[in-house]
């Protein structure tokens, strides 16, 4: 039954842009946060993410091993 709440609650959780720099006009993706669950969907990525977007990628990558939540950086 927590499951099905969880993910409920997930699910109504908002989507937030995400962009690379303050300045860029381009959306790299999208970020939803519930709890310690965070999903961020990369704008023109596939299967092999740092061939189709190489920058986007390494800020990820950057982000998540330094610790950085990408939920501080949210750009709306």
């Amino acid at each position: 039954m927590f499951s099905m709440f969880f993910i409920g609650r997930y699910k109504q959780a908002p989507r937030q842009i995400w962009k690379l720099r303050n300045t860029d006009i381009d959306v790299a993706g999208y970020v939803r946060v519930y709890k310690n669950l965070v999903q961020v969907g990369v704008r023109g990525g596939g299967h092999i993410l740092p061939y189709d977007q190489p920058e986007r990628a390494w800020q990820l990558v950057d982000m998540f091993i330094s610790g950085f939540h990408p939920e501080n950086q949210i750009q709306l």
